[in-house]
């Protein structure tokens, strides 16, 4: 559609001075019989519902003939209106550009023949030198300042037809006068129309409703256009930032909920999947010159038994923050004043109950954490007259208890540097030197015993340790080979290794105690390396703005996460189980190295593996040839695996033969109950005690297609499965059969919601889906049959009923709606995927795991259009295992069985044995993105996407 003008402003000063504009211009001379005569495009009001902002606004002005620039300082320096002023000076006639003035001056210089640019502050830079004569443009700043925005009004109604005259090709008087005609024509037609007025009452009053029923049609569109943008904008920044990204999808969701906004929070729960909380936003811009004079942006620690956190910004209020990582919540903040921290030093005590700060000149304070209490403050070396002292120490170690504090700086009166020893607890200095070397790089580390001293001289190549005990040095060792080029050397705590960074951006790993490398990398080395206690496997290392693990041979592992600006600081507990990082816009987040996709461990005691979880999610089971069946159930919430008891191993044959493995399980609500098909019969029997109750003399066996599925139903004594005989429901207490829902075996792939109160089953002869509802006495009602395409495998019902799949043999999945009958086909997948679907509470999502190409994750379905929305990664480690294992199963993904939780979301079990529980639900994932403490989005962010849009915060204060 062709458009008259285009309106650029600022959106943070102008939107309701250029909703005023477009208003008046759409007005001005139109006649009553016209809704308007000239069209005029303003973003938040005439774009479509389509998330690529730019493509949209960029048609807009392919096809616009005159440009209205809303100036003002703000929309000077705003990116978005010089993109769009930009793309009009480069295509479009620059006759045809006006200017109207809302704040700020705007001069032009007659002799200069251009604006005169010491005073313009209104204009953007990029119109400099382009304009040979004064152009068009009107002053608006004072009927902005009285909000004076009707035609009735001489001086806005003046400057509106100044920018509407050549919009129209009239002069601005030929203008008026056709405006005054038609208020005069519409002035005589209205009072004709007051004595039919009343005999269209009734007219209008539908009319109103229409016209209601308009705008929200118009409100809805407007919010799925945002709700769109807002996904978008999420899936492009996952990888930068996942913090924003799961901001923009809660927005989204807020906005309006969506396919895309179902995506968007997918993705932003899977790329915040090891977050344990953002602690702290970034500012999106570096928070100061990192430089060795500079003071340092954000600083973290992390006790060695990982229960405190210590962390600092310089942007922001200069205080010391402490989070209680057990307790889940802030402590008290040290008070402000350490804006003036420069060298940077700043380490936790091994149990997190004492924090060192280095500040300025050489200052270093000792901190009671939880008392929020300055206990000792001590002045290393000589800082008078010491030109360099503003450069900080140049190492500092706390012992693991405590106790003893040593630091190397320089001092006053010679070029050596000092290294001081101090013992905390009664405030003494108990030993102080000069080194004999200029070198930066001592590092100090103290030992396993807490007490001795380690001092590496990484230019010298050579390592010493004090005793205090001693009150001496023992005799030096000088490390052969030791890099000279050191650019960085970072010492392990215990001191049995150091990481060295090499001049040629190479790294290696020195084993101390040997005095030899024990592994080196030449390439993709990280910028930073936080090594965690002796002992463990794994390493945090940070490579701009990404966190990741490594393996002690510093092979990168898995992602922990992403910051928009390089990573400035990192701290690891001494257990490698959590993660803290600092970016230099200020940013801090803790992960938890142990958790992936956001799901939650359980406990899983039985060792399960791989098709020992029932399809229905609430029992484990392990089965074996002349083995006891042993029985775990499955807990809510995140209780894992109780044990629930064994049933005894049927007797052996006459021929000495092992009974057989169970052919199907099934177990009541309360456990008390479990039936087995094993060697052809049913029996019945109380797991906790290993009783046998009862029998059925059912004959033939569980249909072996079905996988020998044998359900409860919702009153815990009917059970239903598929015999030779046919699909029967049996009655538990008598053995006898209660119905006989058919006299064949065709049923297969039979499932049960998870109320337990709705059966389906696929027919392999017909290809037919049915659907039963189970009456109050304990038989199948059939509610629904759909036709299936031929060759329909992995049947699921949702948890109330409402819905049920199966997949094609193409790897199609398709959607009923039990109500309807209604079938959805979603889009073909790969033959990846196994196992049946698991529905969210809501049924707006599905999900199915998939192994391919080493990968192993699952798949997530838009049940209402079949969409597919992404997928999460899973991993199948065994549990128990440590962090050695883990990396071995990075190395080697396989397969995992994931059915319904109890309570909701869906739970995972991996060949190795690991059991985690997931949410599912939009709910859950919007719970959880809001507990990673995501404050609000930032106003011009909102203003962009949500200005004309009343859009609550989607996350408590």
């Amino acid at each position: 559609m062709k458009r008259d003008a285009f309106i650029s402003y600022s959106h943070k000063r102008d939107i309701e001075l250029a909703q005023a504009l477009q208003r008046g211009l759409h007005r001005l001379a139109r006649p009553w019989t016209r809704r308007q005569v000239i069209r005029v495009f303003r973003d938040t009001t005439s774009l479509s519902a389509n998330h690529d902002l730019w493509s949209s606004i960029l048609r807009e002005l392919e096809q616009t003939r005159y440009f209205i620039y809303l100036a003002s300082p703000e929309a000077a320096q705003s990116r978005w209106v010089r993109k769009e002023i930009e793309f009009w000076l480069d295509n479009r006639p620059l006759d045809r550009f006006l200017i109207a003035v809302s704040s700020g001056r705007v001069a032009w210089d007659q002799e200069a023949g251009d604006f005169d640019w010491e005073l313009t502050d209104a204009l953007p830079p990029v119109l400099r030198g382009r304009f040979t004569a004064e152009p068009l443009w009107v002053d608006l700043s004072r009927i902005r300042e009285g909000a004076k925005y009707s035609l009735r009004q001489a001086e806005f109604r003046d400057a509106v037809g100044t920018l509407a005259a050549p919009l129209h090709g009239r002069s601005k008087d030929e203008l008026d006068g056709e405006d005054i005609r038609q208020q005069r024509l519409a002035t005589r037609l209205r009072r004709g129309a007051i004595t039919g007025l009343a005999m269209l009452t009734v007219t209008a009053v539908v009319a109103g409703v229409v016209a209601w029923q308009q705008r929200n049609e118009a409100l809805d569109r407007a919010r799925t256009s945002a709700s769109q943008a807002l996904a978008a904008r999420a899936l492009e920044t996952l990888d930068t930032d996942p913090r924003k990204a799961a901001q923009f999808a809660l927005y989204a969701e807020e906005a309006k909920p969506t396919a895309d906004s179902l995506q968007a929070m997918a993705a932003a729960v899977a790329g915040n999947g090891s977050v344990e909380r953002h602690l702290k936003s970034g500012s999106d811009e570096f928070a100061a010159f990192v430089g060795s004079r500079s003071r340092p942006p954000t600083r973290v620690a992390i006790s060695r038994d990982g229960g405190m956190l210590a962390y600092y910004a310089s942007f922001g209020s200069g205080k010391v923050h402490l989070y209680d990582i057990r307790a889940g919540r802030h402590l008290k903040p040290l008070p402000s004043g350490h804006d003036e921290m420069v060298g940077g030093e700043f380490q936790l005590s091994a149990d997190g109950s004492r924090l060192v700060v280095e500040g300025y000149r050489h200052r270093v304070e000792v901190w009671d954490v939880r008392g929020a209490r300055l206990l000792r403050a001590m002045t290393m070396g000589v800082p008078d007259e010491l030109a360099n002292a503003q450069k900080g120490l140049r190492a500092l170690a706390f012992s693991t208890d405590g106790r003893w504090l040593a630091t190397a700086q320089a001092t006053s009166g010679t070029e050596e540097l000092q290294i001081s020893l101090w013992n905390v607890a009664e405030g003494q200095l108990v030993h102080e030197e000069l080194t004999g070397s200029e070198s930066v790089h001592v590092r100090l580390a103290f030992m396993k015993d807490s007490a001795r001293l380690l001092a590496l001289d990484a230019a010298a190549g050579s390592m010493r340790v004090y005793d205090p005990a001693l009150g001496s040095w023992e005799a030096g060792r000088k490390l052969a080979g030791f890099p000279s080029d050191a650019e960085q050397v970072v010492i392990e705590p215990g001191a049995g290794q150091a990481m060295v960074w090499l001049e040629d951006g190479g790294i290696q790993v020195w084993d101390l105690g040997r005095g030899r490398p024990t592994s080196s990398r030449a390439a993709e080395a990280p910028d930073r390396i936080a090594p965690p206690g002796p002992g463990t496997a794994l390493l945090a290392g940070a490579q701009d703005g990404e966190v990741a693990l490594y393996d002690r041979g510093l092979g990168r592992g898995r992602i922990l996460g992403r910051f928009s600006f390089p990573v400035q600081d990192l701290a690891i507990s001494g257990d490698g189980r959590w993660v803290a990082a600092g970016s230099d816009d200020g940013a801090v987040s803790l992960f938890a190295a142990g958790r992936q996709g956001a799901g939650t461990a359980l406990a899983n005691e039985g060792g399960l593996i791989r098709g020992s979880l029932s399809d229905d999610g609430r029992f484990g089971f392990r089965s074996r040839p002349g083995k006891p069946v042993d029985l775990w159930m499955v807990g809510r919430g995140n209780t894992g695996l109780k044990r629930l008891g064994r049933i005894p191993p049927a007797a052996k044959s006459a021929n000495g033969e092992l009974s057989p493995a169970a052919d199907a399980i099934a177990v009541t609500t309360d456990g008390s109950r479990a039936a087995l098909v094993r060697g052809g019969e049913l029996s019945f029997w109380d797991p906790r005690t290993g009783r046998r109750v009862g029998s059925s003399a059912i004959p033939g066996d569980v249909d072996s297609r079905g996988g020998g599925q044998l359900f409860f139903l919702e009153d815990d004594i009917h059970l239903v499965g598929v015999w030779d005989e046919g699909m029967l429901v049996v009655d538990s207490r008598s053995g006898e059969i209660r119905q006989m829902v058919s006299r064949d075996s065709a049923y297969f792939e039979l499932t049960v919601s998870g109320d337990r109160r709705h059966v389906a089953a696929l027919d392999s002869v017909s290809d037919e889906l049915f659907v039963w509802r189970v009456a109050g006495d304990g038989r199948l009602k059939k509610i629904r049959t759909a036709r299936m395409p031929d060759g329909s495998s992995a049947a699921s019902i949702s948890h109330g009923g409402e819905k049920a799949a199966v997949s094609g043999r193409d790897g199609r999945i398709f959607f009923v709606d039990v109500g309807s009958g209604r079938t959805t086909r979603g889009a073909v997948m790969s033959q990846s995927g196994h196992g049946p679907l698991v529905f969210s509470r809501d049924t707006r999502l599905a999900v199915r795991a998939f192994s391919a190409r080493g990968d192993v994750g699952v798949r997530f379905w838009d049940t209402g259009s079949g969409d597919v929305l992404g997928t999460w990664p899973l991993m199948s480690n065994t549990s128990g295992g440590g962090a050695a294992r883990q990396v071995e199963e990075w190395e080697d993904r396989t397969a995992v069985q994931i059915a319904p939780a109890v309570d909701g979301g869906f739970l995972a079990l991996g060949v190795g044995g690991s059991l985690t529980r997931h949410g599912v639900e939009p709910g859950d994932w919007r719970r959880h993105l809001c507990e990673l403490a995501l404050g609000p989005l930032p106003k011009d962010e909102y203003d962009r996407y949500l200005g004309s849009l009343d859009v609550g915060r989607p996350c408590p204060s």
